[in-house]
Parts: structure tokens; C-alpha cells; sequence
């Protein structure tokens, strides 16, 4: 996305493309009701689409960045970069570089331990670490674990399988088309409680696409299979009788037989309970940092083991004494 012009040449309603501004508008309209409504009863002139609020809006976006930047070069802060397919990886660790923020106020690194991020950064986590000692460098051994579950999960035939035809699903389901076409449905099904939102087993009502290297997207999809079973099949039932292609159609009633077999079935409740026993490592890298942290330092403290001062500021390595007092 970056250097695209925001701005389309014609940003009609009856435009085919509106620019990329506009166009993502929509997209994030389709995905969020709330959003939809404000954007479809608003006033004309309370949308903030127009090109005259734009530049007022990016100005605004640019003075949270400085005051940001401002308040994290009097601070401590850490690097964390998760997600080994993030284009934002080269972006993180250009912003240290290009707001010039010290080396010496950082006090934490974590990367998500793929090969591919080690790789391209050829051992940043080291080259930081000899800039600053006191830089602690914690290791996503869960996103590890993710991808040896995968592996070792779908070198099993039935299972392979299992995640195939859920990709396949997810295809078929989100089209545009067939949102709009059983949205009712949808909302009819959540108002009654046939459809659960929210977390754990009550998942969001809708389907994404595992992904080997997004921590618990396995088990999102299969619990929303789970919540979903029967909408999933209404929606494939409509695909089969409204499909003009006969490929769609015949697609359609494979999917429908393979999700109503005993197989699929026992497939989906065993990758439940498999996925649920290593999401506790999910758990523990989201919510159980602090109280490890202090059970260390108490047991430090406890057998008189030094424990570095997290506030303490620390002198970059080749930095003169001359500059560091300026």
C-alpha cells in the first residue's frame, strides 16, 4: 500500500473504482454492521470522506505519531515482532531507526522464532544484545510449538484432509454473494441462540482460514466449524441450487457429504481437544508473563541472586562519555 495514491479519479457511487481510500471504506463497511449503519444514515456532510477532510485527518494521524515518538524517547520500550509473515517487520525496526530511539532504553526483544525471520535479519536479536547486555531476549517458543502441532497433525492423513476442505469452506462462504445472501439468516440464527459470539467455544460467527504461522488459527477454525455446523450447510445448500457453474454446484454437494460423515466429525471433536490442550501455552504468552516474572524475582531475591533494574538506563556500547552527557 505504500506510494498508492488514497484518491480515485472518480469516487461516484456508480464508480467501478472509487480509489483505494474509498474502496477499503467499503470493505471495512462490509465486515462491521455498526460501521455500515453510521456510513448509510449519516449526514452527507458527517461521513468524512471528502477529500477536503483528508488532509486534516492525515495531519492529525502524523501529530499522534510525533507525540508518540515524544513520549517513548523518555521512556523504556521493547520490540515485538510475531508474525513471521508481517510486512511490518522491516517497518518496526526502521521506526527505531528513523526516530532515532536509543538503543539504551530498550529493554526487551521478541521474535517469533521462524527460520525465515532469523534468517533475514541475520541474528538482530545478537547485534542488539551487544549494543545493550540488559536487553532480555525472550523466544516464541509457542509459535514453535505451533508449527510443530501442525506438522506432526497433518502428516496424518484424515487430518490433512480435515483443514483442506475448511480452507475450501472458507472460500466458498465468505464470497460476497452469499454473505448478502443468508445475512438474515444469520442474524436470525445469532438472535436465537443457534449461532454463539464471543470467546473460547462461543466464537465470533465467522470463518477464517488456518494459517501454520498465526498462533491458534487451527483451533478458531475448528471451533467455528463447530458453532457454525448448520449455517455452514445452508450456505452450501444454497450454493448447490443457485450455482450457475456446474464445478460450483458439484463442489458444493462433495463439501456437504464430507462435513456429514463420521469421519469429519470425529476428525473436528479429537482436533478440539488436541488444539485446546496447547492453547494453554497461548494463554501463558498473552497473560502469564507478569506473574513468572515475579515468581523469578522472588526466587531470586529469596537466594540472593542479583535481578537487573528493568528502569535503569544503559549506556549503548561505543558511545564516548562526551556524548553521553549531552
Amino acid at each position: 500500500m505504500q506510494g498508492e495514491a488514497l484518491r480515485g479519479h472518480n469516487e461516484s457511487s456508480s464508480s467501478l473504482n472509487k480509489g483505494t481510500y474509498l474502496e477499503l471504506l467499503d470493505w471495512y463497511k462490509g465486515k462491521v454492521e455498526v460501521v455500515k449503519e453510521a456510513f448509510d444514515k449519516g449526514h452527507k456532510n458527517c461521513k468524512m470522506v471528502s477529500h477536503h477532510t483528508e488532509g486534516p485527518y492525515k495531519s492529525m494521524c502524523r501529530g499522534v505519531m510525533a507525540m508518540i515518538m515524544d513520549e517513548i524517547h523518555g521512556r523504556k520500550f521493547s520490540v515485538l515482532i510475531n508474525e513471521s509473515q508481517d510486512v511490518s517487520i522491516k517497518e518496526q525496526i526502521a521506526m527505531i531507526l528513523s526516530h532515532k530511539l536509543s538503543i539504551s532504553m530498550l529493554r526487551g526483544q521478541g521474535y517469533d522464532g521462524a527460520s525465515n525471520m532469523r534468517g533475514e535479519f541475520n541474528g538482530v536479536q545478537k547485534l542488539i544484545r551487544d549494543e545493550n547486555p540488559y536487553v532480555f531476549y525472550v523466544h516464541c517458543f509457542a509459535h514453535q510449538l505451533q508449527l510443530v502441532v501442525v506438522t506432526v497433525s497433518t502428516s496424518t492423513l484424515s487430518i490433512a484432509d480435515f483443514f483442506n476442505y475448511s480452507t475450501l469452506w472458507v472460500h466458498l462462504v465468505k464470497r460476497k454473494a452469499l454473505l448478502a445472501k443468508h445475512h438474515d439468516t444469520l442474524l436470525e440464527k445469532v438472535e436465537n441462540g443457534e449461532i454463539l459470539t464471543g470467546r473460547g467455544l462461543n466464537q465470533e460467527s465467522s470463518l477464517a482460514r488456518p494459517r501454520d504461522t498465526r498462533w491458534g488459527s487451527h483451533l478458531k477454525t475448528v471451533l467455528r466449524i463447530l458453532v457454525m455446523w448448520e449455517t455452514i450447510i445452508d450456505v452450501l445448500e444454497i450454493v448447490k441450487k443457485d450455482s450457475i457453474k456446474p464445478t460450483s454446484n458439484g463442489g458444493a454437494f462433495g463439501l456437504i457429504g464430507k462435513m456429514e460423515s463420521f469421519d469429519f466429525v470425529f476428525t473436528m471433536h479429537l482436533m478440539i481437544e488436541l488444539l485446546n490442550m496447547t492453547d494453554i501455552c497461548h494463554d501463558m504468552r498473552d497473560n502469564g508473563w507478569e506473574p513468572l516474572f515475579k515468581r523469578v524475582k522472588t526466587f531470586c531475591e529469596k537466594n540472593e541472586i542479583e535481578v537487573p533494574d528493568m528502569d535503569k538506563e544503559v549506556n549503548a556500547r561505543g558511545t564516548s562519555a562526551r556524548r553521553r552527557q549531552k
